[in-house]
């Protein structure tokens, strides 16, 4: 059926306007990579967190990131964006240990007014492409945080410390978190911390993007 329909409405790139898809590969290649890992730590950080980021947030990534969460089109143009870079990623060997993928969940209020959550999205291209196994009920907020956006980086980490749970059965297991965008990384760096204090063994994180 979807075959038939692209036929009769071939799909338009959301930012060329050119058809054959969402998204197009010249656009994509237009964006800037960075395709590495970083180190994440601060006073708060059980551990240092390994995050490995494919985009930069800017420009076209950042304006597919942000109208993802209010556009069903916009939805699907954020899965698009993820299965390039997650194939680009296993075409050229970016490997991450053999573990659990777990997306960052979003405060009970956003959940409920998008109905869907972008980090999801992403975590499910993930997960398919390497063959890990996606958790999505494992970690928890159990509290709604303050918006992060105005925040500098100690009242994100502050605003979000004891914000997640994570169930005991995470003991002596390896996890991936997932979400769209790592800016100071205060929520990564909470969310493995819960992961460290049930007794996990090892927290490393991918993120689409990064703001620079």
């Amino acid at each position: 059926m979807q075959n038939i329909l692209d036929l009769i409405f071939p799909p338009r790139c959301v930012f060329c306007e050119n058809y054959g898809s969402l998204v197009c590969e010249s656009c994509l290649k237009s964006c800037r990579y960075l395709r590495k890992s970083f180190s994440l730590t601060s006073n708060q950080a059980v551990h240092p967190l390994q995050v490995f980021s494919y985009f930069v947030y800017e420009t076209k990534i950042r304006d597919c990131i942000k109208y993802s969460k209010y556009s069903k089109k916009q939805f699907a143009v954020l899965r698009e964006v993820s299965k390039y870079a997650i194939s680009d990623m296993l075409a050229k060997k970016i490997l991450f240990p053999n573990a659990y993928v777990i997306p960052i969940p979003l405060s009970n209020q956003k959940k409920k007014s998008r109905g869907f959550n972008q980090a999801e999205i992403i975590a499910s291209v993930l997960a398919k492409g390497y063959g890990f196994s996606l958790q999505n009920s494992i970690l928890t907020r159990q509290k709604d945080t303050l918006s992060q956006h105005r925040l500098n980086k100690e009242a994100r980490l502050e605003n979000m410390k004891g914000a997640f749970a994570v169930p005991s059965v995470v003991k002596g297991h390896k996890f991936i978190l997932v979400d769209d965008i790592c800016t100071t990384g205060a929520t990564l760096i909470e969310s493995a911390n819960a992961f460290y204090a049930a007794g996990a063994l090892e927290v490393v994180a991918f993120t689409l993007s990064r703001r620079l």
